[in-house]
């Protein structure tokens, strides 16, 4: 790898370690600013070779490749181990034309599946009939996943860390797209062991809406416009230490609701599940699912180092080890 750019992430008390974080590379001239980094057109040109290590700069960090324009830029999502609590840099690695991408959303998040294992097998439990991995509707890659099949069924998967159920706030990430969205499906759902149900976006009378008091659906308070036959990114953050629920549509922000009007009730500190549900004969598909850490006050972008040149070497895909030599600002790297 020929450079090197560092960048300082600014900490927020609650974050702590493993946070992601989303950073834009393009390929091209401009300037760095927040999450926007600039490589020159000294990366390839489907940033295959792009590397993001600790402060150290030499521990690899686990990252997720979400979306790549050749030539233009692509979004990484990378995964910081340092407790965000506190500030932190970050190094990005590029300028290596032989090498592969180790894009990995599975190690980057909580939960991730993009569907282009064409199987279901990442979900713990499924009510109900209807759910395959299709190729007819996508946003990235081959497959995604549809519901096409009666009403009344959702898909949900347990979210826990090291076998333990989760239990700090975190953030479910989906496109969704419904064939009418009179009756949408949920994108996403989420439920506590003790079965309360947050139905935290769903399309409905084509809007993006949540339920109320178990019985009415109610528009998000800004932006909720949604529509038929169109996806339609939606990110939803559940914070149980403010007992908020906040969401965005597209990037734009849909508004905050307290956690408590969600459904009428208190939500207990044990929400465990997210998944995907309908509950029409419609037809509704859903792409890039990931669950990632999150609180509302989130970590930010702080500055970027000029690009230095550097000369690190990577001997392998396998990261089990290095060796490490740094002399007249000459890093070489290599793993065992």
């Amino acid at each position: 790898w020929n450079y090197r750019t560092s960048h300082e992430i600014i900490g927020s008390l609650g974050a702590g370690e493993n946070y992601q974080i989303e950073i834009v590379v393009h390929y091209g001239y401009g300037t760095h600013l927040g999450k926007d980094v600039y490589c020159k057109q000294q990366c390839q040109p489907d940033f295959d070779d792009i590397r993001f290590t600790d402060d150290d700069g030499h521990t690899l960090l686990d990252y997720w490749t979400e979306s790549v324009y050749e030539s233009d830029n692509a979004t990484f999502w990378i995964e910081v181990k340092d407790d965000l609590d506190f500030d932190t840099t970050i190094h990005m690695y590029y300028g290596n034309t032989t090498v592969s991408s180790l894009s990995n959303g599975t190690a980057t998040f909580i939960f991730f599946d993009d569907y282009e294992n064409n199987n279901l097998d990442r979900w713990d439990e499924t009510t109900g009939a209807g759910f395959s991995c299709a190729t007819d509707q996508v946003v990235h890659g081959t497959y995604a996943l549809k519901f096409q099949s009666t009403p009344g069924a959702d898909i949900m998967k347990n979210l826990t860390e090291t076998g333990e159920p989760l239990t700090h706030d975190f953030m479910v990430h989906s496109w969704v797209r419904d064939d009418n969205q009179i009756r949408g499906g949920h994108a996403p759902l989420v439920k506590s062991q003790s079965q309360f149900w947050v139905y935290a976006c769903r399309g409905y009378n084509s809007q993006f809406s949540y339920l109320q008091d178990a019985a009415n659906y109610v528009p998000w308070p800004q932006n909720s416009v949604g529509g038929s036959d169109e996806w339609f990114e939606i990110n939803v953050g559940l914070s149980m230490s403010t007992d908020v629920m906040r969401a965005w549509k597209n990037e734009f922000y849909m508004g905050e609701i307290g956690l408590i009007a969600a459904n009428g009730a208190s939500v207990p500190d044990d929400l465990f599940q997210i998944g995907y549900g309908q509950q029409s004969s419609y037809v509704t598909w859903w792409d890039d699912t990931y669950v990632r850490k999150w609180i509302v006050n989130e970590p930010a972008h702080g500055a970027w180092d000029e690009i230095s040149t550097v000369n690190w070497h990577h001997s392998c895909s396998d990261t089990t080890g290095f060796v490490y030599n740094d002399t007249w600002n000459m890093n070489w790297m290599a793993w065992d």
